[in-house]
């Protein structure tokens, strides 16, 4: 309730408090009381956070893949992603470490650039796998690049690179295994047609937990030196294609 003196009012109505201040009438919003975060709030702040780190290093380490050509959304995007991988696991992280490993596989096909989907400008399915001998095998299939690949205007070059990180430490550090370019020349018939080709490598060190291995394609105008890089935000298809627990 509120009382009226002198033409000014003091007291509360509804959601404002009015009071005199030096015969000024000023008017504030009622504070709000504090509410104490309950233990499940806490946990799941918790695991937003972790979520948070582990997208923020992913995308740190595949920097050279996506090269900052990306949507808006691609933190937020790979947050939540890395957070439906945590679901998979009842045991909150608080009673296991390392969590995340349980589905770290549902990673794999993530988009780093929303803008620019992968299976729209690449039409084979490299075939990524791990074996209990930590042997890990990326084997591209045998394609034709002026079929298998999508060309935008103006490119007779490109480059298909992919990159093979490994992480430990619970996402806290990584090292690049290797990385890998397939060139193909748009102008020559010949250089356009690939057999398979496989990679491999071997997971030596120890305290490895994770493996992941991503792919993006460059267009250029030209060959070599003299080519002018035709990617930005609009035009960088590059995503996951492998995402392993190394046990």
């Amino acid at each position: 309730m509120a009382i009226e003196k002198n033409n000014l009012m003091s007291g509360q109505v509804g959601n404002l408090v009015k009071r005199n201040v030096g015969g000024l009438q000023v008017v504030q919003t009622k504070p709000f009381r504090k509410v104490r975060p309950t233990t499940e709030m806490k946990r799941v702040s918790k695991d937003f956070g972790y979520a948070s780190s582990v997208a923020k290093a992913l995308r740190s380490a595949f920097f050279d893949v996506h090269r900052g050509w990306h949507d808006d959304l691609l933190h937020s995007r790979l947050t939540k992603q890395v957070i439906n991988c945590m679901r998979c696991n009842p045991i909150s992280p608080r009673q296991q470490d390392n969590h995340y490993l349980a589905s770290v596989g549902r990673l794999q096909g993530f988009q780093f650039n929303g803008y620019c989907h992968h299976h729209d400008y690449v039409f084979l399915e490299p075939m990524v796998e791990l074996s209990r001998f930590r042997k890990l095998r990326v084997r591209m299939p045998e394609f034709d690049g002026s079929k298998h690949l999508h060309i935008p205007k103006n490119c007779f070059w490109l480059e298909i690179q992919i990159d093979i990180k490994a992480f430990r430490s619970n996402f806290k550090e990584y090292e690049a295994l290797g990385t890998h370019i397939l060139e193909v020349d748009l102008l020559q018939e010949a250089g356009n047609l690939f057999k398979q080709r496989v990679f491999l490598h071997d997971i030596l060190d120890e305290q490895v937990e994770a493996v992941f291995v991503a792919m993006t394609v460059f267009y250029y105008d030209q060959k070599g030196n003299r080519g002018k890089l035709l990617n930005d935000r609009g035009l960088h298809p590059a995503a996951l294609i492998g995402a392993f627990v190394v046990k």
